[in-house]
């Protein structure tokens, strides 16, 4: 066996099974785990693939060679995305982001014409991907020759890895790095690989026009397995000598003993939502939350609140709360009281007092008082009241004749 399946075979393994750990998991930031999920997807199928073609395995070949490269032409956009993602703390896909998958589809209208070939032709097809070793195909089925369109993606990722480097370049990480180190490193070490890679691949698509698939280009082959070998020892390496990022952003643990060892307080017990901050604090433990996590779970927190409004829910509760952003219920309890400055019962009422505000007016000529709270999440008349006075320092009817 060729030594380069080993490192080629382990690599795989790695990424795919972080890739489905990212897909499933709850924990952390869901939309830029999806993203990486992707990424290390592609890359981990990539390498499946060259171990199918050294292998000599046509029938997988076929498979991918077909089905999987077309979609491939997405991995430079997923790139781009999660970089931005990071490091402007988006938590959502934008409708314009599909503009950036635009080149997907042409390349699934240009592998239509596959479909339509003979049998023989797409096995002579085949075996000629795996005795070149995919750097070169004597034969054309689409728009754009195999050359043309591996040469078309490579210089798509290029363009995309320039825009997430100047994106990364331009932004508050490297003034705050010191801040953020793990942060930081962790989009260095993403930006830095991913650009060494495809740059070489982008070399190799050059090379496979000029050589015109000459036995020549088969010695390149050579140079591009050991320089992959190299990167995929050199990430095996990295994983496992920097927990720290590995638990933050690949294993996504909900563990806090990795993080940033910048502490607030939380109790050991569920804080209670009638004490106030200074008496809920009495029973002190450290958990570690650091201030880009910090930044993210509050604006989780609000965006959730402005968008889907679980506060008109009566039901809804702090431990509602806590699952959707995953955190433990007593370090949400207290995240809520450091952050807003309030306890959950009093800042959920805030919101629904709010949200009544802009309500009753619409509906007062149909509805009372009572009713249109009842609507906003209130459960009963005498928290509604007691909210509403707390809150403004009057009643509903002395507010609104105000």
């Amino acid at each position: 066996m060729d030594y380069s399946l080993y490192f080629f075979s382990i690599g795989s393994f790695l990424f795919i099974g972080f890739a489905l750990h990212l897909l499933f998991t709850k924990n952390g930031n869901t939309y830029l785990n999806r993203l990486l999920a992707v990424i290390l997807l592609f890359r981990g199928l990539k390498m499946l693939y060259y171990i199918f073609v050294a292998t000599n395995q046509k029938y997988f070949v076929s498979f991918f060679f077909n089905s999987f490269d077309p979609l491939y032409f997405a991995y430079p956009a997923c790139i781009y995305l999660y970089i931005r993602g990071f490091i402007y703390n988006e938590n959502r896909f934008k409708k314009s982001d599909w503009f950036h998958f635009i080149p997907v589809l042409f390349a699934i209208i240009n592998i239509i014409s596959w479909y339509f070939l003979d049998a023989s032709t797409r096995d002579a097809i085949i075996l000629d991907v795996i005795a070149k070793k995919t750097l070169y195909i004597d034969e054309n089925y689409g728009f754009f020759s195999n050359a043309i369109t591996f040469f078309l993606r490579n210089l798509l990722i290029i363009l995309y890895l320039i825009f997430s480097w100047k994106l990364f370049l331009k932004s508050e990480f490297i003034k705050n790095r010191k801040e953020n180190i793990i942060s930081y490193n962790w989009v260095l070490f993403l930006l830095i690989i991913m650009s060494f890679t495809n740059f070489n691949f982008f070399i190799t698509s050059i090379v496979n026009i000029a050589s015109g698939g000459k036995s020549d280009a088969l010695l390149f082959y050579n140079y591009i397995i050991i320089l992959l070998c190299a990167i995929i020892l050199v990430v095996i390496i990295f994983v496992f000598y920097n927990p720290k990022i590995t638990y933050r952003y690949v294993f996504v643990s909900k563990e806090p003993f990795l993080q940033e060892q910048v502490f607030v307080e939380s109790t050991e017990l569920l804080i209670p939502d009638n004490l106030e901050i200074s008496d809920a604090v009495d029973k002190k433990k450290r958990i570690s939350i650091n201030d880009f996590d910090i930044e993210n779970y509050k604006s989780k927190i609000l965006f959730y609140m402005t968008e889907e409004k679980p506060y008109l829910r009566s039901d809804f509760t702090l431990n509602d709360l806590a699952q959707h952003i995953g955190l433990p219920l007593h370090q949400c309890s207290h995240f809520v009281n450091c952050e807003f400055g309030e306890n959950f019962r009093d800042w959920i009422n805030g919101y629904r007092i709010t949200f009544f505000i802009e309500e009753y007016p619409k509906k007062s000529a149909k509805n009372t008082i009572l009713s249109v709270a009842l609507d906003c999440g209130f459960n009963n008349k005498v928290t509604f009241y007691n909210s509403f006075k707390k809150m403004k320092g009057v009643t509903p009817t002395e507010y609104f004749n105000s």
